[in-house]
């Protein structure tokens, strides 16, 4: 995981436990790593509590791909994000943020 969280990047607590959230020192960059181990596709909610993102990549990778850049919308009015994680998959959320978690 370290291709996305770099020294000086802080764990922030989630309540999912295939989900690791980090945030750089600036507090301008969060990562998300969320590992869908089942052997079906999922769909994760992502809950943005007073934070504005401003822009956003996802990159995944499964049994057949490996960092494959995964397109998503990322609707500015919503506090939330759901995202279909593939089946037995690692992906990357990285979040530029517009203010300060």
């Amino acid at each position: 995981f370290s291709h996305f969280i770099k020294k000086g990047f802080t764990f922030v607590e989630n309540d999912n436990q295939n989900v690791l959230t980090a945030i750089s020192p600036d507090k301008k960059v969060m990562v998300i790593v969320a590992v869908n181990l089942d052997t079906i596709q999922k769909n994760y909610t992502i809950k943005f509590k007073n934070i504005k993102v401003e822009r956003m990549s996802c990159t995944r990778t499964s049994e057949n791909e490996d960092f494959v850049s995964v397109p998503q919308t990322l609707n500015e009015s919503t506090e939330r994000l759901t995202v279909l994680f593939k089946e037995k998959s690692v992906n990357f959320i990285v979040l530029s943020l517009k203010n300060s978690y």
